[in-house]
């Protein structure tokens, strides 16, 4: 019994001599350091966060002000002027034309037939606009003003009369 109580003796004097004896001052100065370290990351968050809010916020006005672009969607009555003076049409024609085939909408398509007035791939690859998209309004408007100057317009059996 008495070897134990030198072996234990023994190993905790081992042990007690590789610790570093710690005062209550620095015990503080550590505390202090990482409550210091603690509050900067604190910081730094809050201010990342802030940061994140104003560019999703500038992120949301740049993406609301291009879907609002007057440049995304030409005017089609503006078009339409262009077409019927270019071929000396009455305007009003070829916008009752366009609004009975398309409601104006130069997008429109119904099966075969696109674009503001509605034409199918035969008659606009007959016009001299056929390198341009149906569906663009200007192109469409000079085409189908071509067209009813050339006495084209039963290709339009309910809406060119």
């Amino acid at each position: 019994m008495r070897f134990r109580t030198i072996l234990a003796s023994a190993a905790l004097a081992a042990t007690s001599a590789s610790l570093v004896p710690v005062t209550l001052a620095a015990a503080d100065e550590a505390g202090a350091k990482h409550e210091t370290s603690l509050e900067k990351a604190i910081k730094t968050a809050d201010e990342l966060r802030a940061q994140l809010r104003r560019e999703r916020a500038r992120h949301a006005r740049v993406v609301k002000r291009l879907r609002g672009a007057a440049v995304s969607r030409p005017d089609v009555r503006h078009a339409i002027e262009l077409g019927a003076a270019a071929y000396g049409l009455p305007k009003g024609r070829l916008e009752g034309v366009a609004f009975c085939e398309s409601g104006l909408n130069a997008h429109a398509a119904n099966g075969r037939y696109v674009g503001l007035f509605q034409f199918g791939s035969r008659l606009w690859n007959a016009t001299p606009f056929r390198g341009f998209e149906r569906t663009d309004p200007y192109a469409a408007s000079f085409a189908a003003a071509w067209a009813f100057s050339r006495g084209m317009a039963r290709h339009w059996p309910v809406c060119g009369r």
